[in-house]
């Protein structure tokens, strides 16, 4: 009898535990899939490296941070909890201004990757994050649910989470992503020169997946600061380790104890810093762009501070070498936070750097495509990510849409409705703040549904600017994917993204 009993329930738990099982084995698997095949690089000799550039990765993975759960986000009020609120509703709009201001830093660009992308995302650390109240991951998990589409079953198989010793928003700053190891796993240098906490992070990635991540460490006189540099396919069809001005000029700040931002390099001090870091990245060839503001401090722009907001490449589609775009400013720009006229003296430096990066790249031998915008240079059509699609094998772009922004003034543009929005919501809880009652919080509530609601619709209103970059890519064979992003801070969608 007591055997028969037990046997019951063994049939009856069986199914559960098979369940289980293969849950595991899928989620397992997915995290082992996305690192093969193997990207096309360059094999370095001895190293056990593939130098991979970025045009030709798949987007298999993407490292990315999370926003500390705090009272205080950009655009958004400030919360309290006051005498009248119930935890009940405090807790619901501190959970909404969480997602608003992912939605807002992010974009959508958590929601249109591959599908057989893999994430890894950093969670703010409290014991550095001090301003961190903490559950930052069941709110994006949360998130992923009820705004993004995501099943338990593709968060199981495709999220990843580490401890992040810095609000991680510029996940691409924080090091260089090299390329592959024969088994897949992929290399990052990284320099302690650079910020701390960016090194932490990294060693923490690396060290809780230490099967996926290698880390490389470079001399501290030279950064690996990600933004300001790319690998790239050079005519000839080698690889170069293309890098901005600034990691000349760090190298120098770090190593001679001086800084050189408003100095002038000798041509054997660009060769210097260029044979360090040549030989930080194997003996690969190094280019700075553009490479004459090096020589001359007169020719630079303090806005145009990273080289994803100066040039980007990829392999030519339609014709057999590879292709170079570079920003060019419209007849007139405006900031899309203020509606104010461009600073002229931004405006026009900016212009001569995109002009002499378009230059030199037809001197190297590549084809320019310009990319006209109307804006600040952080949200410049090059701040773009660029994958080979694993699945179509085409050379894909995630390019950016903002809120079309013009003509300043006009209250009905679509940035202008968004900026609308948020000033309401800031008057509404300000408003909640000073008389805490439930209709209060009801026209709290009412204003968040509705800043959502515009924000779907901002999505899909026309913006001529980037209509038009859009084309410049479709005609030339290029697949593009939207990413609706909104203005704000001091980068844009590559900057979010290592990849």
């Amino acid at each position: 009898m007591v055997k028969d009993g037990f046997m019951r329930r063994i049939k009856l738990v069986a199914p559960a535990i098979v369940f289980f099982i293969v849950i595991f084995l899928q989620a397992l698997f997915a995290q082992e899939e996305w690192k093969f095949p193997i990207p096309k690089g360059k094999r370095i000799p001895g190293e056990n490296l593939i130098m991979v550039p970025e045009s030709e990765r798949f987007m298999a993975f993407a490292v990315m941070g999370l926003w500390p759960n705090t009272s205080t986000y950009y655009f958004l009020p400030e919360l309290k909890k006051k005498k009248g609120m119930t935890d009940a509703q405090l807790n619901e709009v501190r959970e909404q201004f969480y997602w608003l201001n992912f939605e807002l830093s992010h974009g959508r660009v958590i929601r249109n990757l591959p599908k057989y992308t893999q994430f890894y995302v950093a969670l703010p650390d409290r014991k550095y994050v001090k301003e961190s109240l903490g559950w930052e991951k069941k709110l994006f998990l949360q998130f992923l649910k009820e705004k993004c589409g995501f099943t338990d079953e593709d968060i199981s198989h495709r999220f990843n989470f580490f401890k992040s010793e810095i609000q991680l928003e510029w996940a691409q700053d924080a090091c260089k992503v090299l390329g592959r190891e024969e088994n897949g796993r992929v290399v990052i240098a990284y320099s302690k020169g650079d910020n701390n906490p960016y090194v932490g992070t990294m060693q923490n990635l690396a060290n809780d997946f230490p099967e996926d991540f290698r880390l490389v460490e470079i001399d501290r006189n030279l950064s690996a600061e990600g933004g300001d540099e790319d690998i790239i396919w050079q005519p000839g069809g080698d690889v170069a380790f293309l890098a901005g001005r600034n990691r000349a000029l760090e190298y120098f700040r770090r190593s001679r104890q001086e800084s050189y931002e408003e100095q002038s390099l000798t041509k054997e001090m660009v060769e210097e810093a260029r044979t360090a870091y040549s030989n930080a990245v194997f003996g690969t060839k190094v280019v700075f762009m553009p490479e004459k503001t090096l020589l001359d401090a007169k020719l630079r722009c303090r806005e145009t501070f990273h080289l994803d907001m100066i040039a980007t490449t990829l392999p030519d589609i339609k014709g057999k070498g590879f292709r170079a775009f570079v920003p060019s400013y419209t007849k007139e720009a405006y900031d899309a936070l203020t509606f104010a006229p461009l600073d002229p003296e931004i405006m026009k430096g900016a212009q001569r750097e995109f002009d002499l990066a378009a230059e030199q790249f037809k001197k190297m031998g590549y084809a320019v495509s310009r990319l006209y915008f109307s804006d600040h240079p952080v949200r410049g059509p090059v701040n773009i990510g660029r994958f080979r699609n694993k699945e179509t094998g085409k050379y894909t772009v995630l390019l950016a849409k903002y809120p079309y922004h013009l003509p300043p003034g006009d209250p009905n543009c679509p940035q202008a409705r968004i900026n609308f929005i948020l000033d309401k919501l800031n008057e509404e809880t300000a408003d909640w703040m000073e008389n805490p009652n439930t209709q209060k919080y009801n026209e709290v509530v009412s204003w968040i549904d509705t800043m959502w609601r515009i924000m779907d619709e901002v999505a899909l209103m026309p913006n001529p600017i980037y209509e038009a970059q859009k084309k410049v890519f479709t005609d030339l064979g290029y697949d593009v994917i939207t990413i609706p992003m909104y203005a704000w801070g001091a980068g844009g969608l590559h900057c979010q993204l290592m990849y």
